[in-house]
Parts: C-alpha cells; structure tokens; sequence
C-alpha cells in the first residue's frame, strides 16, 4: 500500500513539473500542442501495459516480479537523465518575479470558479476511459464475446486514441485560436463512444468506440491548456494540481460506487450484462457532466492575436 502511495505521489508531481516546464519553454500560442505532445509520451506507458505487454508476458513466462523489476530499472534511468539534463529557465536581463506564497496562490484557486469548472470538465471526461481500462471493463468485454487477449487489445485501441487524440486536438486547438469548441467536441466523443461501449453488441461498433473514448478523452489536453490561462504565469501551476487533484477526486469516488453496484448484484444472484448497463451508468453520467460544463460553464480564454 506505501508503495502504491509513493508511485501515485511521483506520478502526479512528475506530470506538474513537465506542465511548467511547458509554460517556461514554450511560448503560449503552443501551449496546447505541446501539452498534447507531452501527454502522446506519457501515453505510450498505457498502451504498452495492456495488450501488447501481456502478449510478451505470456510468450516468454514472465511473473509480474520480474516485469516489475525492469520497470523498476527503467524508472531509474530516467530519474538519472531529469536530473541530468533538465534544468530551469532563467531569463537573462529580466528581474524574475517572486513566486508568491502557497497561501496566497491557493486564495486565488479557490476564488477562480472557471478554475473549478474547468478541473470538473477534465476529471469527468478522463475517468471515463480510466475506469474501463480497469478490471471491471475487461470483464464487461468477456460478456459480449470478446477474449482475454482481445479485451486488452481494446484498452489499448483506446489509449492509442488517446496517444494520437492529445496533440492532434491541442495542434487544432492552438490553430484555431479556441478552446471551448474543442472541449465541447472532444466531450460529446466521449458520451458517444460510451453508449457504444457500454449497450453496443457490434464488435467493430464497440472498437470504433474505443478507439472514439480515448480520442474524447484527450480533452483533457485542452482542460491543462485553459487552465494556464485562468492565472498569471507564476500561479499557473497551482492551477494543474487543481486539475490533477479532480482527477484522481473523479477516480476516488465514482469507482467505489460502480462496485458497490456490481457487488450488490453479485450478492442476489450473479453478474449480468444488465447489470453492468445499470453500474456504468455512472460513466455516461460522466461523461454528460462533461458536455455540459463545456456547453454552459466554461469560458472562452485563448485569442491567437493576443498571444505573444
């Protein structure tokens, strides 16, 4: 359970750095492409780990130890290359601003209600392909036919959308000059591939709808990048962790209800395909909150001609 801990305190301190880096190399009229670049990297870990991974665990007889210490091994040459080579940006002939304190950039958070709607957009419409990439999804799967092996090839499909979906929608984000509408489009994916997913019976309907869950979910990209906008340059991260908090808020409360749901069911007689219809309401439910929030709540920031 600690290490479990430690490596969900890396991963989201690890994600708020590499957004600041962002913001301190890339000028701002960029900032979504490269967030959705950045996110296409980190994405790879998802694809890799579910079909792909399993297939070599399988071929070569390897037990989760021996995965787990290469990833081990890996993880730490990648802490010796971060300290190694990135560094701070220091601008030459300019007075750098002090960071103000953390009580007074949390004051400004707090009182920012598009900050709050924003980090609500991004928690609804990333749980949705979080949780199915989850036990519970494979197992939904394995009801309507398809195998193990087939099961994790569709969690990937739907990281791949993801993988493409994050820099393509920042690209046209950043090109267009807007964020709403992108917001809008990429939640509206993410309610479509879930109805789908969830009461669809055609197998190359269900995959389209994988491959759409993950490329919705990238709108996620376009949430990091009107966050940054909401707050001053100095204030801006404080903005992302509000984001990553919502995330994991998302995770944290939704996914015990789907169990207790399914739990129940399992406790009078079985699991069935009716009853995950009736559990995994909760992720359409998610998703419409993201439509929603994107439609009525959230504002528009970004105007090319007023980006340096």
């Amino acid at each position: 359970m600690l290490a479990r801990l430690l490596m969900g305190l890396g991963a989201s301190t690890g994600f708020i750095g590499l957004l600041v880096a962002v913001l301190d190399w890339i000028p701002r009229r960029h900032t979504a492409l490269f967030i959705g670049l950045s996110q296409f990297i980190g994405t790879m870990g998802p694809v890799f780990a579910a079909g792909p991974l399993e297939s070599v665990i399988y071929a070569l007889h390897l037990n989760w130890e021996q995965v787990f210490k290469e990833l081990g091994f890996l993880g730490g040459c990648f802490f010796l290359a971060i300290f190694g080579c990135v560094h701070n940006r220091h601008v030459p002939n300019k007075q750098a601003k002090p960071y103000k304190s953390i009580k007074s950039s949390l004051k400004i958070m707090f009182a920012s209600t598009q900050a709050w709607y924003i980090a609500l957009y991004s928690g609804a419409v990333y749980f949705t392909i979080e949780y199915l990439s989850q036990n519970e999804g494979r197992l939904m799967l394995k009801l309507k036919g398809f195998s193990v092996q087939q099961a994790s090839y569709l969690i990937t499909l739907s990281w791949l959308g993801y993988a493409f979906g994050c820099p393509i929608l920042g690209l046209i984000s950043d090109y267009v000059g807007r964020r709403k509408g992108t917001m809008v489009v990429s939640a509206l994916m993410a309610l479509g591939a879930m109805v789908c997913i969830i009461y669809g019976h055609n197998k190359p309907l269900i995959a389209l709808g994988f491959f759409m869950l993950g490329t919705g979910a990238a709108g996620l990209t376009i949430g990091f990048a009107i966050m940054s906008e909401q707050f001053t340059h100095e204030n801006a991260p404080i903005g992302f962790a509000l984001n990553n908090t919502m995330m994991a808020v998302f995770t944290a409360a939704s996914a015990p209800l789907i169990a207790s749901i399914l739990s129940y069911s399992e406790s009078i007689g079985g699991t069935g395909m009716q009853h995950y219809h009736q559990a995994f309401l909760v992720l359409v439910a998610c998703a419409f909150v993201s439509v929603v929030l994107a439609m009525k709540f959230i504002k528009e920031t970004f105007c090319r001609v007023q980006v340096k």
